[in-house]
């Protein structure tokens, strides 16, 4: 359903951040649509559909601060 992702070309590391599932989890959206905003060290992104009754999708953000 989408996925959020990082990828280390140094030590050829990837971890999903962020796994779309579209009907359980932290994050109920599905399918992530067009591009993210960075702001502050915070991504922010949508996705059309959530695996609720109206499926009307999900605004979302993640921190990139460690």
């Amino acid at each position: 359903m989408g996925l959020f992702f990082s990828y280390d070309l140094v030590g050829n590391v990837y971890i999903d951040l962020i796994n779309f599932t579209g009907t359980s989890g932290v994050y109920y959206g599905a399918n992530p649509t067009d591009s993210l905003t960075l702001s502050g060290g915070v991504f922010y992104g949508m996705t059309p559909v959530t695996g609720n009754l109206t499926g009307d999708g999900v605004i979302f953000s993640y921190s990139m601060t460690i």
